[in-house]
């Protein structure tokens, strides 16, 4: 395969980041995104494994999905960026504990441990009654029970807030005066509940949300090579939880059906081979899905993944509704030529949406980012912050699967905005009616100038 296009990738992404903001800003989600995209697909033209080539059809739906969101992103964070603040000064202020932002901070996470303790507990009855005292060593079958269609167990729910705890509580350790090592001991417990009984992915997806938060908080400032260490770390712990989750599960590579395609010519280790597969075989899947190849034959039914871009929705009715069936979120497999079953973020929205439909809705998700950006560079805090790192994983995500068709995004996202809310009506100064108020002015303290006093 030709590796012309692996030579101006890399460049293309700088370039594009560069016109957007004419200043150094560090990590954003058009970075991310792009950068996810540019590396799996030099993964891709690398091929050890002799993936399908993907047709032009496919190559100009992922060049114009991106370029849709580039535009909306544009759209959003351009004017935030034409003011005169130099960038590197973008802090979160420290939060005194007893103070009004700490409180409302403190809520959120307080709220969240007992969402997470309350739905774990239920969920580890679960796990105990139906696989004994030894659950992990059936985390496949787990998974592939709460991915069947079937209603899961109530608790399985306690990772909307485990996820985000994981990188809530490692912020509160650092930015709440003096600090506590409770913020600590709750993200600790919610990973490792994430990764000894939900599997890879929101182990992983925990792990991607603080390092995002956390290179976002840094703006422009260099990067230094304990950054660089700690970057590398957080990858290798990523890459270890692929290798040895998919161990504990029996998705190896000796057992998998790689090996069937696979000759012993390659030079790909085979420790990187499953986790090169699911990094880049997205994109010969999605291929599969533009083409329009039927899904490949299996003993078990197809599992019914119409209008899964709408999932969220129908989650929110089957809560009042439990008859309404939510559509599911295991696809079916697709040849590359093994077979595989996840097409992207842009696979489901191409099924459910169209060609057209796809453009709108990544211009959609852009406005989104560039909007959770913007009010990052104008309102520092903890819930920008957050908000624009949810927003930044999710596009690093699309490069691998659709993660805004589950409704925990959502419910994450709202609880933050909220926070962002609560936040900016407190820092609102309270207006008194007009009617009470002349003409005269009187001088005032030193924060607020001047004031209109009534009239005597």
């Amino acid at each position: 395969m030709t590796m012309w296009p692996v030579l101006f990738m890399i460049p293309a992404v700088l370039v594009i980041q560069r016109g957007i903001h004419p200043r150094r800003v560090g990590l954003n989600p058009l970075l991310g995104l792009l950068t996810a995209w540019a590396l799996v697909l030099c993964l891709y033209f690398v091929n050890p494994l002799n993936f399908d080539h993907v047709h032009t059809a496919t190559w100009f739906l992922i060049v114009g999905a991106l370029a849709s969101f580039t535009v909306g992103y544009a759209a959003m964070v351009g004017p935030s960026l034409r003011g005169s603040h130099p960038l590197k000064t973008l802090r979160i202020s420290p939060l005194t504990q007893g103070s009004a932002p700490y409180q409302r901070a403190h809520r959120l996470w307080l709220g969240a441990t007992i969402w997470f303790a309350g739905f774990f507990l239920l969920f580890a009855k679960f796990l105990v009654t139906r696989f004994g005292l030894n659950p992990i060593h059936d985390l496949l079958p787990l998974r592939e029970y709460l991915g069947s269609g079937q209603n899961a167990p109530i608790g399985f729910y306690y990772f909307y807030a485990a996820e985000l705890l994981v990188p809530l509580g490692i912020l509160m350790w650092d930015v709440v005066e003096p600090r506590r090592v409770r913020y600590l001991v709750v993200s600790a417990f919610a990973f490792g509940s994430l990764l000894l009984t939900s599997g890879r992915t929101n182990a992983i997806t925990s792990i991607l949300l603080t390092a995002v938060a956390l290179l976002i908080r840094r703006g422009d400032t260099r990067i230094k090579p304990r950054v660089l260490l700690v970057t590398g770390g957080i990858f290798v712990l990523g890459l270890g939880i692929i290798i040895g989750i998919g161990n504990i599960e029996g998705k190896t590579f000796a057992n998998s059906s790689i090996l069937t395609y696979v000759t012993s010519t390659t030079w790909l280790p085979p420790q990187l081979t499953l986790p090169y597969v699911e990094f880049v075989g997205p994109i010969p899947a999605l291929d599969q899905v533009v083409l329009g190849k039927p899904p490949l034959l299996s003993s078990t039914p197809l599992p019914d993944t119409h209008n899964q871009t709408f999932r969220p929705l129908y989650q929110l009715a089957s809560i009042v509704d439990r008859n309404v069936k939510v559509p599911s979120n295991i696809q079916p497999f697709r040849s590359i030529p093994e077979p595989f079953n996840v097409y992207t973020a842009l696979g489901p929205l191409w099924l459910d949406l169209g060609p057209i439909g796809t453009m709108f809705f990544m211009f959609g998700f852009g406005l989104i980012c560039g909007k959770a950006y913007a009010l990052w560079l104008r309102t520092p805090s903890l819930a920008t912050l957050l908000l624009v790192a949810l927003a930044t994983t999710v596009a690093i995500v699309s490069v691998g699967d659709l993660r805004l068709d589950d409704l925990s995004v959502w419910v994450q996202g709202g609880a933050l905005l909220i926070l962002f809310l609560s936040d900016r009506s407190a820092k609102k100064p309270a207006r008194r009616p007009s009617h009470l108020y002349g003409t005269r002015m009187t001088p005032a303290d030193h924060l607020t100038g001047y004031v209109k006093q009534p009239l005597t």
